[in-house]
């Protein structure tokens, strides 16, 4: 069966329809005020029952003993909890992804004429792209985020090796324009090849970077010579590609460089040290093993918002599925096996393996306690992360070590540093922007609400979603298996179709349609842990990205989120349909 981006389009007809229905409060006054809250003004500072004055999208007074103007408008935020609005250090929000393309005769063609010489555009080197230019206001994840409680975003373009520069947005605005607040920001890069053509390895995105950067020294050199006294020489060339590197050769730009894992870290580590560009470590998941470096040299980092799963207890709790609902006689062959193998002793290699696997997700989860510990400063980015995951991971983060407190400075105090931004946003001062995030609860416990976001002195106003209560032992596995009508809701615009699931021996596959899109779709990567289900449906025909479904399953309802990644989330409500 073709497979198909059968949910992907379906959620891109209702953001065109006009999904977004419009949460932020139209006021009749531009003053506000948040009284008897705790007032966390930054971090480890907490301001009891406090009042914040908001005027013109500018914080006009905060504290204890605070008149509230007549004309304010109060926010019922008695007894909640007020943190300054959130920044994202590195962000792909507000930016959509790019159509793939499948005409493979196209890439093989392109490969023969080009693919040791390609475009800048083919070989993914575009430092001079604006975010302004790429920004879709209407972009489901500018919504997901600021429900979150992020206020603020440092976005890159998508892409390979040079994708574009950096600006600084706020999350709120009509038009692309509204969005930014800070333009040119930075450089972004990455290790990542062009795939087919030149520079496709990560050593040859390496040796690229050499070049493109030598290069833009000499460039920038001729220009200043030529400013100087142009007599006698010839003009400076005009390479936008070039020219983008100026500002980080005169120190006045960083270069975010994105470096997951180790190897990637000692490589951009090797690149720093031969060019001296002011470098910022990003998207950083295994910087445990080099913590001690990261500190010598005083590198920035931003720490990735993703953590893996532990896929362990899914495992076991599959197995206990596939046995209930397996053949009675292949059960008695299947203990009678079982008696044997227990006998057995299990081999050291499996042994040492989970050892590791389980030790690899304990440092992962306490790789920003680790920092902490270390005393090194850390923001973090979403890039890569799903936004559903976000608040959760953050707090597994914390169950592994890391303080509350640390956690609001790397939201907060420690991005606003990194990009320059500290005298207008990260702390609850007199004078900076209104970005806050008011939440019912201690932002980090497990059933804190988001109730208003405020960017700028705009306010949003979030209710509180009332959960279906859940019957039964959520551990014991659900019957999944027929045919279920769902309905995906944004914004109060609903799209559906019909979802058939089958279950052979706790094999899970299934077929999904929808009423917007042409045929039906094969789901993948299926796992059933307990009553909750989780499936994925292919964007392309790569399959490279995916729509993830998650949903709980409680008799003959279902009711979850859809994911698509870099976009945002949805919800779904299912019912079975009686056979």
């Amino acid at each position: 069966m073709k497979k198909m981006s059968l949910l992907a389009i379906s959620f891109l007809l209702v953001v065109i329809q006009g999904l977004y229905a419009q949460e932020e409060i139209q006021p009749v006054t531009k003053t506000f005020a948040i009284k008897d809250a705790y007032i966390v003004q930054k971090p480890g500072q907490v301001l009891s029952l406090g009042t914040v004055v908001i005027k013109n999208g500018l914080i006009e007074s905060v504290g204890t003993n605070v008149s509230i103007p007549f004309n304010a408008k109060v926010l019922k935020a008695d007894s909640m909890y007020v943190y300054a609005g959130f920044i994202d250090g590195l962000s792909h929000v507000g930016i959509p992804i790019p159509e793939t393309k499948s005409n493979q005769g196209g890439r093989r063609n392109m490969r023969e004429k080009d693919a040791a010489n390609p475009t800048y555009e083919k070989a993914g080197i575009q430092p001079h792209l604006a975010i302004r230019d790429l920004l879709n206001p209407k972009d489901k994840s500018i919504t997901d985020m600021r429900k979150l409680g992020f206020t603020a975003a440092h976005v890159v373009p998508r892409g390979n090796m040079l994708p574009g520069g950096g600006s600084l947005i706020l999350l709120n605005g009509k038009k692309a324009d509204d969005f930014v607040f800070q333009d040119e920001l930075s450089m972004f890069a990455q290790l990542k090849g062009a795939g087919g053509v030149y520079p496709a390895t990560t050593i040859a995105v390496m040796s690229k970077f050499r070049e493109l950067y030598r290069q833009a020294e000499q460039s920038k050199d001729h220009i200043t010579a030529y400013k100087r006294n142009p007599a006698g020489m010839a003009r400076p060339g005009q390479d936008r590609v070039l020219q983008a590197f100026h500002p980080v050769i005169n120190k006045s730009q960083k270069v975010f460089f994105a470096a997951p894992n180790v190897k990637d870290i000692h490589r951009v580590f090797t690149l720093q040290k031969e060019l001296n560009f002011p470098l910022v470590l990003a998207d950083v998941k295994q910087g445990w093993h080099l913590a001690d470096k990261i500190k010598s040299t005083r590198t920035p980092v931003l720490l990735s918002l993703s953590l893996p799963k532990d896929k362990s207890k899914k495992g076991d709790k599959k197995k206990a599925g596939e046995k209930k609902e397996g053949d009675e006689k292949k059960e008695v062959a299947k203990k009678k096996e079982q008696g044997k193998e227990k006998k057995k002793k299990v081999s050291k290699e499996m042994t040492a393996f989970q050892k590791r696997q389980k030790e690899s997700l304990k440092q992962h989860n306490a790789q920003a306690a680790t920092f902490q510990d270390k005393g090194i400063n850390f923001g973090f980015t979403s890039i890569n992360a799903k936004t559903s995951e976000v608040k959760a991971n953050l707090r597994k983060m914390i169950e592994h070590g890391l303080k509350e407190e640390t956690a609001i400075a790397a939201l907060t105090t420690i991005p606003a540093q990194q990009l320059g931004v500290s005298k207008t946003m990260g702390t609850i001062e007199k004078g900076k922007l209104a970005n806050l995030v008011i939440s019912d609860k201690p932002y980090f416990e497990e059933k804190s609400n988001v109730r208003f976001v405020l960017v700028e002195g705009n306010v949003f106003e979030y209710e509180v979603k009332k959960k279906k209560p859940k019957s039964g032992d959520s551990d014991k596995p659900a019957k999944v298996a027929g045919t279920w009508n769902y309905s995906i809701d944004i914004g109060g615009t609903a799209s559906g179709g019909t979802l058939k699931i089958e279950n052979n021996g706790g094999n899970i596959s299934g077929v999904i349609t929808n009423d917007q899109a042409n045929g039906p779709a094969d789901i993948e990567d299926v796992e059933l842990d307990g009553n909750e289900l989780t499936f994925a449906v292919p964007m392309d025909d790569a399959g490279s990205t995916k729509v993830t479904i998650t949903v709980t399953i409680e008799e003959d309802e279902m009711e979850g989120t859809v994911d698509i990644p870099g976009m945002g989330s949805a919800d779904l409500e299912g019912t079975r349909i009686p056979e």
